[in-house]
């Protein structure tokens, strides 16, 4: 449905009518129900008190998406001291990555610097896997201590712990 709606007087100069296309008719009201249910919505804008161009919850939506515009406009569009702020933090992020980093020896080809990344995952994996072990044996050897008089929820904590 598609539909031309003009419920505002002009106060100065032309009144211009308000174009309405219908999506979808969830509410099965006819087509001339559905005319004056948006009629009389252009008169319940609380900020008039005569009818406007087009239906109030329009008007209301505009309104809250400008405040809305307002709260983000500082993150979309930052004052020169915020940029250079956010810009600092990159930087020294991007200094402690590189810290972090294994040093690459001098005139390094691609494939020297692909070997050298899979050293350095593999060491991951051998800590990983150390550390495991550790948590086994350590384990075991606290179970080992533990009497049968002691208290039955350290033993469940324990068993829980591997």
């Amino acid at each position: 449905m598609y539909y031309f709606l003009q419920s505002h007087n002009g106060i100065k100069g032309t009144a211009r009518p308000a174009n309405y296309f219908v999506l979808k008719n969830e509410i099965g009201l006819s087509s001339l129900e559905l005319q004056l249910l948006t009629h009389n919505l252009c008169y319940t804008y609380v900020r008039a008190t005569l009818g406007v161009s087009y239906a109030s919850p329009a008007y209301y939506a505009d309104r809250l998406c400008e405040r809305g515009r307002c709260y983000v406009r500082e993150w979309f569009n930052p004052s020169p001291d915020k940029r250079n702020e956010h810009k600092k933090r990159k930087d020294e992020m991007m200094d402690r990555r590189r810290k972090q980093r294994p040093p690459m020896p001098e005139n390094d080809t691609t494939q020297k610097r692909a070997e050298a990344r899979k050293k350095t995952e593999q060491d991951r994996e051998d800590e990983n896997a150390a550390l495991g072990d550790l948590q086994r044996v350590l384990v075991d050897q606290m179970r080992r201590r533990i009497s049968p008089k002691e208290s039955p929820n350290r033993r469940d904590l324990l068993n829980t712990m591997y």
